[in-house]
């Protein structure tokens, strides 16, 4: 990875904890509020998602033109491909390696952040449309 894709992947892992911090933050103003924590998880899920695609898109990934139905999509599919994979290896590590949870949550975390990472830089905010290259090694 060059100077400029590590300096867009550790914007995008700072906007990460910050999207964290956010979902966090409203899952438990809402549960505390008695909302039912699935609907709370979701909520807050979509708080950090929000967050994520108004930073990544303006400050990591520096795109300047509105942003599109299309893109908007790609992001939201990245996201639900995305959480999938943390899933997965949430499962695998716990389940099948016996990891303890927290250390299979981390696993899942690392790695969700680097699938997240490639898929919304290839597919979603691609710079190619501007006539520059993806953030590449």
């Amino acid at each position: 990875m060059n100077k400029k894709g590590l300096l867009a992947f550790s914007k995008f892992s700072s906007v990460g904890v910050l999207n964290t911090v956010i979902d966090l933050s409203v899952y438990m103003v809402l549960v505390s509020f008695g909302m039912y924590y699935l609907i709370a998880q979701w909520i807050s899920y979509g708080a950090g998602v929000a967050n994520s695609y108004t930073l990544n898109r303006k400050w990591t990934f520096q795109r300047k033109e509105p942003s599109t139905v299309k893109e908007v999509t790609k992001f939201l599919v990245v996201n639900l491909v995305t959480f999938i994979c943390s899933s997965l290896i949430l499962l695998l590590c716990h389940e099948y390696a016996s990891f303890n949870l927290f250390v299979s949550k981390g696993a899942a975390s690392i790695g969700s952040l680097g699938i997240n990472f490639v898929l919304t830089n290839r597919y979603v905010f691609t710079k190619t449309m501007e006539g520059r290259e993806h953030y590449e090694r």
